[in-house]
C-alpha cells in the first residue's frame, strides 16, 4: 500500500470539471509528484483551494481514487468513501488535489498491520491478547491461530510456562508458532493422539501450509497416556520444525505421512531421563525432506524411521545417542530412493547403527561416525548404495542369524554398490567379519580401500560375491584365515599354491631385494599382490616377517 504520510503531495488540476470526468489533467509536470498507482491504488482529497483553505470546509470536497496515470493525466474513480461527486468548474477557483490520509488510507494501515500480527498467548487465565477466556489452555492456543488464520497469516507466540494440552491444536496457514524456548512447554493431559498437527491435505488436494513450528517443548507425560504422541501430519507441504523438544511419549515423537518439501532441523528428541516409546520421528510415503542438526536420545525403540517409499531425503549432522535402532529404512515394503545420510554421530546403541530390510536404490552412506553399535554398524539392502568414508569402532558382538558382527553388512540381494574408505576398529576381539555381504545374489560390490585398523580374532570379510572386486583392503581376508609359510633361514622362493590370489606384507629384517613372478620389484619392504601359482623371491641377510592375507 502506498504510504501516504511519507508521499504527501499537492497538486494542481488544470481546468475545471463536471461530476462525472474521470480522466483529470493536472498542471504541467505535477504528475510527477505522484506516486504510480499501479501497484497501489490510493486516495486523493479534490477541492477549491481558492476558497477554502482547509479542505474540510469546502461542502463540494470530493475524495477520488487514482487507478492510473500518464504524465500528467490521472484516471480517477469518483464519488469515495461516500464524499459525492460534484462539480469541480468555478471560473473563479483553482482546483488542487492532496495526497493525504482519509479514512480509506487508515482502514488499509490496520489490515496490513494485521496481516503481520504476532498474538500472544500468555498463562493468565488462559488469556491472550483479545483478554477473552477461552475456558482451556488449548482452546486458547487454538483461538490465536484461528485468528491469525482469518487475517491470512502471521504469528503466535507462546509465552514460558506449562500448559495443559486436552485436545490437538491444529497449524493452519502461513503462519510460525513459536514458544520463548523450551521453558514454553506443552503438556499432554488427557490420552491426546497429539499434541499439534499441521493442517491436513488430501490424497487429491495435497496442502501447501508454509507454516512453522519453533523453540518450544512438548511433553508426552510418558507413562499417564497410553497413546500419546507430540506432532502429525498427512498430506501436507512447505513446513518446518526448528528447535523444537520432543520428550516423554509412549508413541511417535513426530510422524508424517505423505508429506514433502518440510525440514526438521536443531530439534532434541528424548534427553536424557527423557525417552519415547514408540519411533522419535517417523516419516511415510515422504520426499525433498532435510533432516538436519537434531539430536536424537533415549529411544526406546527406534530414533528415525524413513519408510514406504520415501526418497530425496537428506540425514545430515545429527547426533544419535543411547538407544536401540538409531535409523530403520524400509519398514515396510517399498524402496527408499535418493537418500543421503551424512556427517552424522552414531553411539552406544544396543541395536543396529543404519538397517534397511526392504530393497532400496541409489542411497548415499558417508562419513559418519559408529561408536559402540550392538548389532551392525550398517545393514542395508539394495542396489546402488555408496557406502564410504565411515569410521566404525569397537562394536559389540552380535549373534543373530549366525551372522556374528559385521561392521559394514550388505545384505541378501544387494548388487552394483561401492564400498570405499571406511575404517573400522575391532580392539574388542568380538568381530568375528569387519565388512562383507551375506545371504544370496549379493554381488557386484566394488570394495575398496577399506582397513580393518586392528585384527584381534577378525576374519575382515564373510563373501563379496563372485563377480564383485576386492582392492586394498588390508587385514581382509574373504578366502578365510590362511597360515603364512615360514621364512627360512635362506633365501625365500615360495609359490602361491592357494588356488586364490594373495595379498603378501613384508617387513622388518635386512632385506635387499624382492622379486615377484621372477621380475625386480626394485623394493625391500611392501605389500605384494602374488596371483595363483605366482611366485615370491626374497633376497635377505636377516630374515623379515610376513603376513599373507586371501584375496
Amino acid at each position: 500500500m502506498v504510504d501516504q504520510v511519507a508521499n504527501l503531495k499537492k497538486v494542481t488540476v488544470s481546468t475545471g470539471y463536471n461530476n462525472t470526468a474521470t480522466s483529470i489533467v493536472l498542471a504541467t509536470g505535477q504528475g510527477a509528484e505522484l506516486p504510480d498507482p499501479s501497484g497501489d491504488n490510493y486516495n486523493l482529497v479534490w477541492w477549491d483551494s481558492t476558497n477554502y483553505n482547509d479542505p474540510a470546509d469546502d461542502p463540494n470536497m470530493e475524495i477520488v481514487r487514482v487507478t492510473a496515470k500518464s504524465s500528467d493525466t490521472l484516471t480517477v474513480t469518483r464519488n469515495q468513501e461516500s464524499s459525492g461527486a460534484s462539480n469541480k468548474n468555478n471560473a473563479d477557483a483553482t482546483y488542487k488535489m492532496i495526497l493525504g490520509v482519509t479514512a480509506k488510507t487508515i482502514t488499509d494501515l490496520i489490515a496490513d498491520v494485521e496481516k503481520a500480527a504476532t498474538v500472544i498467548v500468555g498463562k493468565s487465565g488462559h488469556v491472550d491478547y483479545l483478554t477473552t477466556d477461552y475456558g482451556s489452555d488449548d482452546a486458547c492456543i487454538q483461538a490465536a491461530i484461528d485468528y491469525v488464520d482469518g487475517l491470512g497469516g502471521g504469528s503466535v507466540l507462546i509465552r514460558e510456562g506449562t500448559y495443559s494440552i486436552d485436545d490437538t491444536i491444529i497449524i493452519k496457514e502461513n503462519m510460525i508458532v513459536s514458544g520463548t524456548g523450551w521453558g514454553t512447554i506443552l503438556k499432554n493431559i488427557n490420552n491426546t493422539t497429539y499434541l499439534f498437527q499441521f493442517e491436513n491435505g488430501t490424497a487429491i488436494d495435497e496442502r501447501l501450509i508454509h507454516s512453522s513450528l519453533q523453540n518450544i517443548c512438548l511433553d508426552g507425560d510418558k507413562g499417564s497416556n497410553s497413546s500419546g504422541s507430540g506432532l502429525y501430519s498427512e498430506y501436507t507441504q512447505e513446513f518446518n520444525l526448528h528447535n523444537v523438544s520432543f520428550r516423554d511419549f509412549d508413541n511417535d515423537g513426530a510422524y508424517f505421512v505423505t508429506c514433502k518439501k518440510f525440514s526438521v532441523s536443531q530439534c532434541l528428541f528424548g534427553g536424557t531421563g527423557k525417552s519415547i516409546a514408540g519411533s522419535q520421528l517417523r516419516i511415510s510415503t515422504g520426499g525433498d525432506i532435510q533432516i538436519i542438526g537434531n539430536n536424537f536420545h533415549d529411544f526406546d525403540s527406534v530414533a528415525l524411521i524413513l519408510t514406504s517409499n520415501t526418497e530425496k531425503t537428506n540425514v545430515v549432522g545429527n547426533g544419535f545417542y543411547s538407544g536401540v535402532d538409531a535409523i530403520k529404512m524400509g519398514t515396510v515394503a517399498g524402496s527408499e530412493e535418493y537418500i543421503s545420510i551424512a556427517s552424522n554421530n552414531f553411539a552406544n546403541c544396543s541395536g543396529y547403527g543404519i538397517v534397511c530390510d526392504q530393497t532400496a536404490i541409489g542411497n548415499n552412506i558417508v562419513n559418519n561416525t559408529f561408536r559402540t553399535i550392538g548389532k551392525n554398524a550398517v545393514a542395508v539392502r539394495g542396489n546402488y548404495w555408496n557406502i564410504s568414508g565411515n569410521y566404525v569402532y569397537n562394536p559389540a558382538n552380535e549373534n543373530v542369524g549366525g551372522d556374528n558382527n559385521i561392521g559394514i553388512r550388505l545384505r541378501d540381494g544387494s548388487q552394483n554398490s561401492i564400498v570405499s574408505n571406511n575404517r573400522v576398529i575391532a580392539d574388542n576381539g568380538y568381530m568375528t567379519y569387519a565388512l562383507g555381504s551375506t545371504g544370496t545374489g549379493a554381488d557386484y560390490i566394488l570394495w575398496v580401500n577399506n582397513p580393518l585398523l586392528s585384527g584381534y580374532s577378525v576374519v575382515a570379510v564373510r563373501k563379496v560375491g563372485d563377480n564383485s572386486i576386492l582392492q586394498n583392503c588390508h587385514n581382509v581376508n574373504p578366502a578365510g584365515s590362511i597360515g603364512p609359510p615360514s621364512v627360512p633361514a635362506t633365501t625365500v622362493n615360495y609359490t602361491n599354491a592357494y588356488g586364490y590370489p594373495c595379498q603378501v606384507q613384508v617387513y622388518g629384517g635386512t632385506v635387499t631385494e624382492i622379486d615377484i613372478d621372477d621380475i625386480a620389484t626394485g623394493l625391500t619392504s611392501g605389500i605384494f599382490i602374488i596371483p595363483p601359482s605366482g611366485t615370491i623371491n626374497i633376497t635377505y641377510s636377516a630374515a623379515p616377517s610376513w603376513r599373507w592375507w586371501g584375496l
